[in-house]
């Protein structure tokens, strides 16, 4: 019983995450999302023109990380398709300049910086088997993010 809810819960972090990186890299433009470097874009704007957007890149990283961190835990992480999809789409998001430009630009617009909460051991493990560099990138970038928020 509790390890077929723990399954249900994990799943839906899992989709969840897997639907907002989707949205974001293939219904959001790779582009300034005000037109523009110039313009910030008003979030009333951004709901309008990309309805999903607002939640995609407040949330995002919270349900990959619960699923990279409680999956890794509860089973193996890579034997399941979903998961494995979304640690694929997330180490792809996480690669792409222009889809961090718009999670970026757009996370400020709603007042929510960007942020990268710290991964278990597990959750480490499985993204370096994805690619032996993704952690050092992972790293640097949450470096940087964190640069950017307190300056």
């Amino acid at each position: 019983m509790i390890r077929s809810l723990i399954s249900i819960v994990l799943r839906a972090n899992c989709q969840s995450a897997l639907d907002c990186l989707t949205y974001i890299q293939n219904f959001v433009p790779p582009e300034p999302l005000g037109g523009s470097s110039r313009t910030r874009p008003e979030a009333s704007e951004l709901r309008r023109r990309f309805p999903f957007l607002l939640y995609s890149v407040q949330f995002w990283s919270n349900h990959a990380e619960e699923t990279i961190n409680q999956h890794s835990q509860h089973f193996e992480l890579r034997t399941h398709r979903t998961a494995d999809a979304m640690l694929r789409a997330t180490f792809d998001f996480l690669s792409s300049r222009p889809t961090v430009t718009v999670w970026t630009e757009a996370s400020w617009v709603v007042g929510n910086p960007p942020r990268l909460a710290s991964l278990s051991q597990q959750g480490e493990k499985a993204l370096r088997e994805l690619d032996p560099q993704a952690m050092y990138g992972l790293d640097r970038m949450r470096k940087d993010l964190e640069r950017l928020i307190t300056h």
